[in-house]
């Protein structure tokens, strides 16, 4: 029913296909498609007679999970996909109709993911994390320590990346440590594990509050709670900037108000 639900409106399922673009313009990019700017194609349980793309086939499958997919490929500044939506099975050819039976008789009769080795840990977590960014809120040296105490605390800690969403529900818990943002991979990847029940730092919720540092401030504030000395600094007025080292004192952390990158 979520599927269904999601597949309804484009800025739901939105979100979910921002990864595929680069593996989709790989697998077009010297195929019999490179002349046209626009197709549909069919799946059938994740499956398609076409080859190079028979992957993504397979990861639009993981992550809406229904048995006829129609998907519109289209081509500006490079090939994108423009929607997708479910089909239905009275709709189809005849021989439409054999290729959905012989896929379903390939899906029924085998695992689609192999399963994975027994482990000794209690747990399994989860650390998202983006090799790439520039200033990440952990590095390599604090990702290796994640690991190593976790051996020592019975937790098995595996590094994934956004590439592996759709592997999500094989843990117990998710620990993102991206920079964090409502509209980027990171709040869909909370909303994912908090749906599967998974143990999520930082969930969605504080995703959504603690992001917003203006909001964050009046709301200790107005609750009287203990936080650090905080002033909000405008841009129209850069004379604040130029004492705030000696009204507050070091070390000081600059935040912009909506966001999560820190300068120290």
């Amino acid at each position: 029913m979520r599927t269904i639900s999601e597949l309804t409106r484009k800025s739901l399922y939105g979100l979910a296909l921002d990864d595929l673009d680069k593996p989709l313009e790989k697998a077009l990019s010297n195929h019999l498609y490179s002349d046209t700017e626009g197709f549909t194609l069919t799946l059938y349980f994740g499956k398609t007679n076409i080859e190079p793309l028979q992957d993504l086939a397979r990861q639009l499958f993981e992550v809406f999970p229904c048995p006829i997919l129609l998907v519109e490929f289209r081509r500006t500044n490079g090939w994108h996909i423009e929607g997708i939506k479910s089909g239905a099975l009275h709709k189809l050819r005849e021989d439409q109709e054999d290729q959905f039976a012989n896929s379903l008789d390939s899906f029924s009769r085998k695992i689609w993911r192999v399963p994975r080795s027994r482990r000794l840990a209690r747990y399994d977590l989860a650390i998202l994390h983006d090799p790439q960014e520039a200033l990440p809120p952990s590095n390599a040296k604090a990702l290796d320590n994640f690991v190593r105490v976790g051996k020592t605390l019975g937790i098995d800690v595996e590094l994934i990346e956004r590439k592996d969403y759709a592997r999500i529900a094989e843990y117990d818990g998710l620990l993102i440590r991206e920079t964090t943002s409502v509209d980027n991979h990171t709040y869909r990847f909370a909303k994912k594990a908090e749906s599967e029940g998974l143990v999520v730092m930082d969930d969605p919720a504080s995703i959504l509050r603690c992001t917003n540092k203006v909001y964050l401030t009046d709301l200790l504030k107005s609750h009287q709670l203990g936080m650090p000395a905080t002033e909000i600094l405008y841009k129209e007025r850069p004379e604040d900037f130029e004492r705030v080292g000696e009204r507050l004192g070091f070390p000081l952390v600059l935040k912009i108000p909506d966001g999560c990158f820190s300068r120290a």
